[in-house]
């Protein structure tokens, strides 16, 4: 727990850093506008200052659910009293009911309180090898956490409030099953591998990663959801692919989705890998 909450510490002041670096770039860009006498210069400099004013308000967005994730975690590791449970005496009917028992009961596994999605599903498919279900079980989950079933997508801000103990029991079900083949920590790993940089989504590098991962093929991006690989034998990181089956525009709705999940994996998974 305390490592997770480093972890999310130094995510935390990563997310400030880059704030303050967009901060600069705006000043910086403000004043070029009011030296320069061209046209075509000062438009090009209000286009980047909006474009920095978009990205500081997802980092807002970030930093909001980091704070709140790391006060909760710190409140939930902070030593609490519990009344000790009474002991259950139970006959020894064999000893004439002279001695009684007192055998200790298993613990109850630890669920924390932050997992809000029901994995008994997602563990039964994925045990069974049926990829597909599973992927598509994994996205009713998110749409569920979300309450955003009858959309059949994500927002920004609906990824941003996904719990990392979400994030990390769904990559812990698809990596035991796959075999370290398939899982968000497999997929955060490629995109790090291919120089992926926390908060950015560069095009080259987005498809230099849909190249690893198989989502793009002969340099065309897999645009149906019927044409990704549901075998054991696809790209490391094929799966889960985190597409919205119900969405207008599948394609372009997953892309958009897809750039701000990346960082929130980044978030989840700094501090643990």
């Amino acid at each position: 727990m305390l490592e997770e909450i480093e972890g999310l510490k130094k995510s935390l002041e990563m997310e400030k850093k880059t704030k303050v670096n967009y901060d600069e770039q705006i000043a910086f860009f403000r004043h070029e506008i009011s030296i320069t006498s061209s046209l075509f210069q000062k438009f090009e400099l209000r286009k980047r200052i909006e474009n920095a004013e978009k990205e500081i308000q997802n980092i807002d967005i970030r930093i909001k659910c980091l704070e709140k994730e790391i006060g909760d975690m710190e409140e939930r590791s902070k030593p609490t009293l519990i009344s000790p449970s009474p002991i259950l005496i139970v006959p020894n009917i064999s000893n004439n009911l002279t001695e009684k028992s007192k055998k200790p009961q298993n613990p109850e596994p630890i669920i924390y309180d932050q997992i809000k999605g029901d994995y008994s599903l997602l563990h039964e498919l994925l045990t069974n090898q049926q990829w597909k279900e599973a992927d598509l079980e994994t996205t009713q989950i998110f749409l569920k956490i979300a309450k955003r079933q009858k959309a059949g997508w994500l927002r920004a801000i609906d990824i941003a409030n996904i719990s990392c103990s979400d994030i990390l029991m769904i990559d812990k079900l698809w990596r035991n099953a796959s075999g370290g083949q398939f899982g968000f920590s497999v997929q955060r790993n490629i995109w790090l591998s291919v120089d992926g940089k926390p908060g950015k989504c560069e095009r080259p590098i987005l498809d230099d990663f849909g190249d690893k991962v198989g989502w793009r093929i002969n340099n065309n991006w897999l645009k149906n959801y019927e044409e990704f690989n549901f075998y054991l034998d696809a790209p490391q990181g094929h799966l889960p692919s985190f597409r919205f089956s119900a969405a207008i525009d599948q394609f372009v709705t997953w892309q958009e989705s897809f750039k701000h999940f990346l960082p929130r994996i980044e978030t989840c998974f700094s501090g643990d890998i």
